[in-house]
């Protein structure tokens, strides 16, 4: 019996050194999954913490616009759901590019100033030149009165004569001075380029004489398309365009003339007849007459040339080197 007992103790104290192992070991395995789940809990922390810090930063960094500083247009749109946005989102197309915003600033022109082989201005204004030829003579003085009179200015193209005195009349006046050759005289002025460069340079030496002026606006005797200059030398008159261009001058033709050349003493009636015939539509008009010897009729048809053009809305101006010439084709 005693010996049972010791057996049944020796057992039992084995089988709770057992179970104290046991426990001990569930204890210590589960004191390291504590210790891992503590220090993970711990590193989660950490980082949240770390996390928010950030966003903190980042958030007062932001510069949220406030109610009043937002365009009326944000104010007045209402607000759309989660669940609206989400689903307007997945209806729409794909981004396209954005379109170029249109610029307030106004548009880009092109130059409208007319070039010297374009007729009609841009600008609508209509100009008209009146252009005396062969004075001066005892006609000019009248015809400067009836200008005076009017505020109307002209162009001279002057020729070598004994009335000198009316050259500088003409400039102190306001007038342009042209130069119309010389002698007028066909054959020498016709001989060739040298003889007519020295026509030229020989009026423009008198006219610079009484009135200090060096003037590069030329009229040539009878015109560009004149024909009698092919019987005294073929093509002077192609030649001679293309040459006192090169040497600086500004030749003038004319579209519109009084017929003071025809005859003489043409009746001031038929002057201005003439005149009124070739009118016309034109913006631009350059005027051929004359204040040579014998021309009263021209100073007495003036009045009413002026007074038709006036009436035609026309503004009067002289010739310079930087008008817009009316140039013929040469006939030569």
């Amino acid at each position: 019996m005693r010996g049972s007992l010791k057996t049944n103790l020796r057992a039992a104290a084995t089988a709770a050194i057992l179970f104290s192992l046991v426990m001990l070991t569930f204890f210590v395995e589960n004191m390291s999954e504590n210790k891992k789940t503590v220090d993970a809990y711990a590193q989660i922390s950490s980082e949240a913490q770390v996390s928010e810090a950030v966003a903190q930063t980042v958030i007062s960094s932001m510069e949220i616009p406030s109610a009043e500083s937002m365009p009326e247009t944000s104010k007045d749109v209402p607000a759309v759901s989660s669940a609206q946005s989400s689903s307007q989102e997945s209806k729409q197309e794909p981004s396209k590019a954005p379109e170029k915003p249109v610029s307030s600033a106004p548009p880009e022109t092109k130059s409208t100033e007319p070039s010297k082989s374009e007729s009609p201005k841009a600008d609508g204004k209509k100009t008209v030149y009146l252009t005396f030829d062969d004075g001066p003579s005892p006609v000019t003085p009248r015809v400067l009165e009836v200008l005076k009179k009017y505020e109307v200015k002209a162009t001279f193209f002057v020729i070598g004569t004994s009335y000198t005195q009316h050259l500088k009349q003409i400039t102190e006046e306001g007038h342009a001075i042209g130069l119309h050759s010389y002698t007028h005289n066909y054959e020498r002025c016709y001989k060739d380029e040298a003889a007519f460069i020295e026509e030229t340079k020989k009026i423009s030496d008198l006219v610079k004489q009484h009135t200090g002026i060096e003037s590069k606006l030329i009229r040539f005797p009878g015109g560009t398309s004149n024909k009698v200059s092919k019987k005294i030398n073929k093509g002077i008159m192609t030649r001679l365009s293309k040459t006192m261009t090169e040497l600086g001058y500004v030749y003038f033709d004319w579209n519109c003339s009084n017929g003071d050349a025809e005859r003489k003493n043409v009746p001031a009636s038929e002057l201005l007849s003439n005149i009124k015939k070739q009118t016309g539509e034109k913006q631009e008009i350059t005027v051929l007459m004359h204040d040579g010897y014998g021309k009263w009729t021209t100073a007495e048809a003036l009045p009413s040339i002026i007074e038709h053009f006036k009436e035609k809305g026309y503004a009067f101006d002289i010739l310079t080197t930087e008008t817009k010439p009316y140039q013929a084709k040469p006939a030569n």
